[in-house]
């Protein structure tokens, strides 16, 4: 039934029509789809509004405020300001404003250390995309490798039902005795099992691309098809300095251990405003009523009557805070240093992983060129032990020995096909070069 279930969905796939999907395609649907990047968008939303309240600081607060009070009993009328002894309704309306003039440059370094936070954020989701595009590449190359295994296995599969008839003729004119066809029906048999376990990695690689690009599981595509690696990079002429360099200019993982430097450096600042006086400047308005039965006016009157102005500043001196100002300078020299020991720790890093992109595609190539001369050296003695079995110098299980050393021969020259085209992909990628087929 399991096996039944995946033919079932591969040949509803087959029947509809099969949208043909690139590399390049993949990666770009897959950036728009993406949730990581979609949460990344919405910390970039995060960081923009941190950057406006951040610049908001500069400007005057203005703030309002209404009382309603029903007093009994003696008390003082808030107009008159006379003692009486009455149940009366009175009003209060004001409103009131605050501006910062100097706090140490907090606001300035405030909106700095937010401006750097925000492109580094930025540069982050760069990063991410980075991240999935090489993802993408990876299991698009896999399912491309199921594919053409898929292709090699019903090959073989052929070929022995091809030779099984031949030797069918050959028991049939006598020249061949009945038991050689059991091996070559066995081998049908494994041939079949074979299909079943290449088609059933086939179709897990396609989910797994799927997946990653948020498809449903239904979904008719086809991938496009390489025949020949074909790479526009040798990488026994790629020298490490220089591809370094051009990687370091192009990770954004690293630009933005660079803005967070930049915020770090700034927090230091930041956090020493507050050893600083601060200076500001307000303004108040203020207006009562009262119904008081001894006030012959108006609401609208009463509110005129009573307005009252206000202006003054202020002035906030730090004299000892229980050493958090000083705690708060020596927390943000400390991130400094985190920060510097990131950057280098990803420096070091991208070191690495250069020189191993150029060791893993230089091995590569040796290895599928060394594999494209094994199958064809393969090749040669298979259709010379046909031969030979079809003149009777040779039997079936010497056949099968050779055909099993040709499959496994192409087998390996397939994986080392996409290995090296991966390896050089992850290779041009550090180069600068965009991720296409």
């Amino acid at each position: 039934m399991k096996y039944l279930y995946i033919f079932l969905i591969i040949f509803s796939q087959s029947v509809d029509a099969q949208e043909v999907w690139d590399l390049e395609k993949c990666i770009n649907h897959a950036l728009s789809r993406n949730i990581s990047i979609t949460r990344s968008q919405l910390g970039i939303a995060n960081a923009e509004i941190d950057v406006d309240i951040a610049k908001q600081a500069r400007y005057p607060d203005l703030n309002g405020n209404a009382g309603l009070n029903l007093n009994f009993g003696r008390t003082v009328d808030p107009v008159t300001n006379l003692p009486i002894t009455e149940r009366f309704l009175s009003n209060n309306y004001g409103l009131n404003s605050r501006v910062t003039l100097y706090n140490g440059m907090r606001i300035k370094n405030s909106i700095k250390q937010s401006e750097y936070d925000l492109k580094a954020v930025e540069t982050d989701m760069e990063q991410t995309k980075v991240d999935l595009s090489l993802q993408i590449a990876n299991t698009y190359l896999q399912a491309l490798f199921a594919s053409e295994n898929i292709k090699i296995a019903q090959r073989q599969l052929d070929l022995t039902k091809q030779q099984l008839d031949q030797i069918n003729k050959l028991i049939r004119a006598g020249a061949r005795p009945a038991a050689e066809r059991l091996n070559l029906e066995a081998q049908i048999a494994q041939g079949e099992q074979n299909m079943i376990a290449t088609e059933n990695n086939y179709l897990v690689g396609m989910l797994q691309l799927k997946q990653l690009l948020r498809l449903p599981p239904d979904y008719a595509m086809e991938l496009t098809t390489t025949n020949d690696v074909v790479v526009t990079t040798d990488p026994d002429m790629v020298d490490f300095n220089d591809a370094y360099e051009t990687a370091r200019l192009n990770r954004p993982d690293l630009r933005a251990s660079e803005y967070r430097l930049n915020s770090a450096e700034t927090g230091i600042n930041l956090a020493k405003s507050a050893l600083y006086p601060s200076i500001g400047a307000g303004g108040n308005v203020n207006t009562t009523y009262s119904n008081n039965r001894f006030i012959q006016t108006d609401f609208l009157n009463s509110l005129d009557n009573n307005l009252s102005y206000g202006i003054g500043a202020f002035l906030n001196v730090p004299i000892y805070n229980n050493g958090n100002p000083k705690g708060g300078v020596s927390r943000a020299k400390l991130n400094l240093e985190n920060e510097k020991l990131n950057k280098e720790q990803l420096q070091e890093t991208l070191k690495l992983n250069v020189q191993q992109a150029i060791s893993n595609a230089r091995a590569s190539k040796r290895k599928s060129e060394a594999s494209e001369k094994s199958v064809e050296a393969q090749q040669l003695a298979f259709d010379n032990t046909t031969k030979r079995l079809d003149i009777g110098d040779a039997n079936s299980f010497e056949w099968d020995n050779q055909k099993t050393q040709l499959e496994q021969a192409e087998i390996t020259r397939l994986i080392d096909k996409y290995q090296y085209l991966l390896d050089i992909k992850v290779l041009e990628f550090y180069l600068g070069k965009p991720l296409k087929m």
